[in-house]
């Protein structure tokens, strides 16, 4: 009995929060659409009466541009810059702390324990800072390209 109650109470609950959500209108929204920084660069779109509005920046220096058919694909590649790049700061944040402990790790076990390392241990631990250094350079190449195109597209939209 108590297991079909606790059932029924389950199933009234998916069906009423089924039931309370409302058919909304994407083309009525009026927010921000989409927001993103990476190293000074900004851009924030909006959506306003229809109409998408970008506030695009770097280091403070902040400006207002409607989107039209003659701006629309260098916003979209400023856009994608700016993403690219922070997907490659998070990468190279990501691998670098993963570096730190690695090497951390292997220079500890190298002074304590010397045993540990033997057979292939040590091996193990280089080939782990290894590839954890060259994430790390790849990512900062990434991310400096990424910095260089949203400086360019930035440069473009503004002048």
């Amino acid at each position: 009995m108590k297991i079909n109650s606790l059932f029924t109470f389950l199933l009234i609950t998916l069906l009423l929060a089924a039931c309370g959500q409302s058919e909304e209108d994407p083309n009525d929204y009026s927010g921000v659409i989409s927001d993103g920084e990476v190293i000074g660069y900004t851009y924030v779109v909006t959506k306003e009466q229809g109409a998408f509005v970008w506030e695009i920046g770097y280091k403070g220096n902040s400006t207002i541009v409607d989107e039209s058919k003659e701006n629309e694909d260098v916003l979209e590649d400023y856009r994608t810059a700016v993403n690219e790049g922070q997907g490659a700061l998070t990468t190279l944040m990501i691998s670098g702390v993963y570096f730190l402990v690695a090497a951390s790790l292997l220079i500890f076990l190298y002074k304590k324990n010397r045993k540990l390392l033997k057979n292939g241990g040590f091996i193990a631990g280089i080939l782990a800072c290894v590839i954890a250094l060259t994430i790390v350079i790849d990512a900062s190449i990434d991310l400096r390209s990424a910095v260089d195109n949203a400086e360019f597209y930035y440069l473009k939209i503004t002048d």
